[in-house]
């Protein structure tokens, strides 16, 4: 028995077309530094931008609505956390550190916004491929890691922790 699920094409192409423009087209989507992808660990492993979108039990972005379609899809009994990532491009693919989004069992999914050679690594050393509208569902809790990418200008996703 499978331990995730891959779904390809999980929303219409006019709502990923939505998605993409709004986050990553869009010239005033404030994106933010940080240092260090496993924020659970003590690591450094690199640099990526992200927008919270969601945490503490609120909304954190005014752009949230645009997630609708997704939490359609979705249809989560409770948001726990929705946050947006890019991961610059690098010269060689560098493995971030493994880290559980947090310590509870949960549900989650990653919504992949490009197509790159980057990787979602399971615990169990499965390699999911960065496929623009994809979404991957598995339970965050269990380690994971993400990798950068060498093929494309960056990686990008949105992350979706939920009960």
């Amino acid at each position: 028995m499978k331990e995730y699920e891959i779904v390809d094409n999980f929303l219409l192409t006019e709502e990923y077309i939505s998605i993409y423009k709004n986050t990553i087209e869009n010239t005033y989507f404030p994106l933010y530094l940080k240092c260090g992808v496993a924020q659970h660990t003590l690591s450094k492993d690199g640099i990526y931008f992200t927008h919270n979108f969601f945490s503490d039990q609120n909304i954190k972005s005014p752009s949230f609505e645009i997630l609708n379609p997704i939490l359609k899809k979705i249809n989560p009994n409770k948001i726990l956390r929705i946050q947006f990532n890019l991961y610059p491009k690098t010269f060689f693919i560098k493995k971030h550190e493994y880290h559980k989004d947090l310590d509870i069992s949960h549900k989650g999914m990653i919504y992949y916004l490009n197509t790159n050679n980057g990787k979602t690594i399971l615990y169990d050393g499965t390699k999911i491929s960065s496929v623009k509208n994809r979404a991957l569902f598995f339970d965050p809790s269990k380690i994971h890691r993400s990798t950068t990418c060498t093929n494309s200008l960056f990686r990008s996703n949105i992350i979706f922790n939920y009960l």
